[in-house]
């Protein structure tokens, strides 16, 4: 089967329930040599090596420019001789490209020549000038202008600092000895006198006092997509705040660092970390060398390590069980047993703190679990153990594979017949195979001359079909000698007599098709709505690929290069 279908087909299934009924708009013919998006609406393009603007298919600035950059506030950036300027949409000049394109001209780093908040930061080649819709300076000429983030600007008057807004009314006094961004737009240090000393306090991105100058030095981190501001103090101890200048934690210790779990954090005092919570709750004293936190369904747990020695502990601190080596996941917990996967020199195996060992640590590898299964490779080969130390799959296997929702496993090779095992213990045999396809699911395969769909339920559907593709809504994509249609996913009885070169799957009784070198839509009685593309040259099957992706993922358009020129097609949902 082909790759790019099978993986449209999973994002299909995926996503398809987030998309409402699809319609389709030919924005900008496919005539241009080359198109980027200025918003939703309005794009420029390229003709002739010159730029210009156009919406719902109409030229409404002519390509005569030499760039054109931006587009913010109803107001685009056009280049001319490495020069940057501004007009409206109606390609009305407000000023002409005069302002430099890059310069260093600050130690801060802010966007030039393009409006944000009804204003522009430009470099005119002696300083930062803060413009107007109107091509005029926001501010009076004795205040120099700093940097621009969304709606702060950092300013300096009589050499002291403060903060505007980005059309230019004050924020704060110009009375700081310093200000710069600690997180861009957000937060702000400031530098004030403590006791004689140059100390560092916060301000949020509307010249608020989120923090008194306290500190000598903050420093930003960041955990996945939360950002913190670690603030020292002159003691050597820690404050944390949250990217909003909240404090999260009074300096009460050494260092203080977020885990992956938003609730719990990292401590430290004289080297030894610890566990503390939000609510200031110390789950694990100080005195390990190193602490992790870790889920297993709803429970919470913490590995300690010290002297190579892992301690597993609950949240009230109680030792669940020791183990003098690494534990590397957890398979099951109960009031009174603990089972998890340890490592000793290099050898894998599962631990109970009840029982001891379950399976001897003599594997070279582990996946995981399903069910009350575990995944292990000895030696080359791959099979599974229960929890009371029997096998459960040979090892046997070259070849494994986890579903998505990690409910069932496959075991294959193509040198004896297969096992599915699923989350409910129950293995089921097919024959040799030397690839598959894993959904969430099943798993679909060739066998000889069927394409077989085999669910973790055991329910099986086997096909003489050229192909097999998405099954969704109880309707199944399949190829037979006259092309690609849709057939009844239970009954494999077909739907309409209608084949088409590609197709894809039904959202909300719309479905893209290629046929005859057209990409076309259809309705849910298989009847053409419109035809959005012809091609001479081009693969529209991409295209149909491109334009479900981004239909699935709620994109407002989508760009494409057909026979060599570059076109818009626009997606209501």
């Amino acid at each position: 089967m082909n790759k790019k279908f099978f993986i449209f087909c999973f994002i299909c299934v995926y996503f398809a329930f987030v998309s409402a009924q699809p319609n389709y708009n030919v924005c900008l013919d496919f005539k241009y040599d080359s198109i980027f998006a200025l918003d939703s609406n309005y794009f420029a393009i390229r003709e002739n090596n010159l730029w210009g603007i156009a919406k719902d298919n109409k030229v409404i600035v002519p390509c005569k420019y030499e760039g054109i950059d931006a587009f913010g506030n109803g107001v685009v950036t056009i280049i001319e001789n490495q020069k940057a300027g501004f007009m409206d949409l109606e390609g009305n000049q407000i000023t002409p490209p005069q302002y430099f394109l890059q310069a260093n001209y600050t130690t801060y780093k802010s966007p030039l020549n393009v409006f944000s908040f009804n204003s522009a930061l430009v470099f005119d080649g002696e300083k930062l000038l803060l413009i107007g819709k109107d091509g005029k300076s926001l501010v009076e000429k004795d205040i120099e202008i700093l940097s621009k983030t969304n709606n702060t600007v950092i300013y300096k008057k009589n050499s002291a600092y403060g903060l505007m807004d980005a059309e230019g009314k004050p924020l704060t006094e110009a009375k700081y000895l310093q200000i710069q961004p600690v997180i861009d737009g957000k937060l702000y240090g400031y530098i004030g006198m403590r006791e004689g000393m140059r100390v560092w306090g916060l301000l949020d991105e509307k010249g608020q006092l989120q923090s008194k100058a306290y500190f000598d030095e903050l420093q930003v981190i960041n955990k996945g997509d939360r950002f913190f501001v670690k603030a020292f103090m002159p003691s050597g101890k820690q404050a944390l705040f949250d990217e909003d200048g909240n404090l999260l934690f009074q300096p009460f210790y050494q260092s203080i660092e977020p885990t992956i779990y938003p609730n719990y954090f990292d401590v430290t005092e004289n080297t030894k970390h610890g566990i503390v919570d939000l609510d200031y709750i110390l789950h694990v004293p100080t005195a390990y060398e190193q602490v992790q936190v870790t889920t297993l369904k709803e429970d919470t747990f913490f590995v300690a390590i010290n002297d190579g020695v892992s301690f597993v502990l609950n949240k009230k601190n109680q030792l669940l069980a020791y183990y003098e080596g690494s534990i590397t996941g957890f398979v099951s917990y109960s009031e009174d047993e603990v089972v998890f996967v340890a490592d000793s020199f290099l050898n894998y195996g599962v631990m109970s703190s009840k029982k001891g060992w379950i399976i001897p640590p003599k594997y070279l590898d582990v996946l995981g679990c399903v069910n009350n299964s575990v995944i292990l490779k000895k030696g080359k080969k791959w099979g599974a153990m229960d929890l009371q130390g029997n096998e459960v799959v040979p090892f046997e296997y070259n070849k494994v594979k986890v579903s998505s929702n990690r409910n069932f496993v496959v075991f294959y090779d193509g040198k004896k017949n297969s096992i599915l095992l699923n989350d409910k213990g129950e293995k089921q045999v097919f024959p040799k195979v030397k690839k598959m396809f894993v959904f969430s699911n099943h798993i679909e395969y060739k066998d000889k001359k069927n394409y077989v769909r085999l669910y973790a339920t055991g329910q099986e559907k086997t096909s003489q079909y050229l192909d097999i593709g998405n099954e969704k809504d109880n309707i199944l994509l399949v190829k037979d000698k006259k092309g690609w249609t849709y057939v009844n996913a239970s009954t494999l009885e077909p739907l309409t007599d209608k084949h088409f070169d590609n197709i894809s799957s039904f959202i909300n009784k719309r479905a893209l098709v290629v046929k005859d070198k057209e990409l076309l839509l259809i309705d849910d009685n298989f009847n053409t709505l419109s035809t959005l593309i012809t091609a001479k040259k081009s693969n529209l099957h991409t295209a149909m690929l491109i334009l479900n992706v981004a239909t699935i993922k709620n994109k407002p358009y989508v760009i494409m290069k057909i026979d060599g020129k570059y076109g818009v097609i626009t997606i209501n949902q």
